[in-house]
């Protein structure tokens, strides 16, 4: 009875060891695998704080301005441009044609059809820069 009894305690002992020893090697690849998200984590935290101080710079009005300026002939809003809504003309009503440009070669011309729009009038075809190009330009 000794004898199978330690038999059954040798084997028990043997099975909770191997247990043992595939557990620490799964969790040994567990931290390997946690310690490897967290390098991820600070290095995509250090790219986020290089993209805000970017968007900073990016944002600087000052920046903005002198590009404004420079590339697009922008100045900033002059005293003279500032009016009362009231002060503002009312604005005319303008040809059809004036509104709603047409791809060249399409437009009536002024003499030979109103710009008044009536209830026959098809609208404007879009027009994209390939057409402007492939017709020569306006």
């Amino acid at each position: 009875m000794i004898r199978t009894t330690t038999l059954l305690f040798l084997l028990l002992a043997a099975a909770l060891s191997l247990t043992l020893f595939s557990v620490e090697y799964r969790v040994k690849d567990l931290e390997g695998e946690i310690t490897g998200l967290d390098r991820s984590i600070i290095k995509d935290r250090k790219a986020i704080h290089v993209l805000h101080a970017e968007w900073s710079y990016l944002n600087n009005p000052d920046r903005l301005g002198d590009e404004a300026r420079r590339y697009l002939g922008m100045a900033p809003v002059s005293v003279e441009q500032i009016v009362r809504i009231a002060n503002i003309p009312e604005r005319k009503a303008l040809p059809r044609l004036a509104r709603f440009p047409v791809p060249m070669g399409s437009a009536p011309t002024l003499l030979n059809k109103s710009a008044v729009p009536t209830s026959s009038d098809k609208a404007a075809a879009p027009v994209s820069m390939k057409t402007i190009l492939a017709e020569g330009g306006r």
